[in-house]
């Protein structure tokens, strides 16, 4: 683990809090949920500018350190359009673990693909791709439906390999009204807007000032 890089560069950085089904939740409750929980998706939904770059490279930095034998794998949108762009075949590719293995190549020092998909089913990679909201306006054949029914599919034979999505939250909500089964074994942790004593414990921390 000492070998990947950290993401978070920003010295202060105050818990966020997360709504999910109703209940206010933290960070913990997102590396709880890595740790133990049965469901393979989580999506961090939020507006633009809420904060969802830096919560995913603050699970990313966190794997790193606190969990042992994990790998992370951190796939930004920018970097994965770039990359499709320069496919010769730009219709015919599929958005799934073998497209995110390709690109990501680099940061699972290239071990083939049945070593990635062998550790993603025991568990030992977690997977964030952040801004799938930029993926789906830039790239008009992507649906994110299809790659989770397509990751649905693998689910059964993954076993424990987790998956966390950041996503705006105008996006999500047009897919939950489709009330589309899939959306049922996901989690969607809702970021919360920082409220006035989040804000001031922001500042005091950044300007070590009252």
């Amino acid at each position: 683990n000492s070998s990947q890089e950290k993401r978070l560069h920003e010295n202060v950085f105050i818990q966020p809090f997360f709504e999910l089904d109703g209940d206010k939740e933290t960070l913990d409750d997102i590396f709880d949920w890595l740790k133990n929980d049965e469901s393979s998706v989580a999506f961090i939904v939020g507006g633009g500018g809420d904060g969802k770059t830096t919560v995913c490279e603050k699970i990313h930095d966190e794997i790193i350190e606190e969990f042992e034998n994990q790998i992370v794998i951190f796939l930004d949108a920018q970097t994965y359009i770039e990359s499709i762009k320069k496919r010769e075949l730009n219709d015919s590719w599929k958005f799934d673990l073998q497209t995110v293995f390709e690109i990501s190549n680099k940061q699972v020092n290239g071990v083939d693909l049945n070593t990635f998909k062998s550790n993603f089913t025991f568990g030992n990679i977690t997977v964030i791709i952040d801004g799938i909201d930029e993926i789906i306006s830039t790239l008009p054949n992507f649906s994110l439906i299809d790659f989770l029914e397509d990751f649905n599919q693998l689910e059964e034979t993954i076993g424990k390999g987790k998956i966390i999505i950041s996503c705006r939250d105008i996006y999500i909500h047009e897919l939950l009204k489709t009330d589309h089964e899939i959306f049922k074994r996901y989690k969607f942790y809702h970021l919360l807007k920082f409220n006035k004593s989040l804000a001031e414990k922001y500042f005091k921390k950044h300007f070590n000032t009252n």
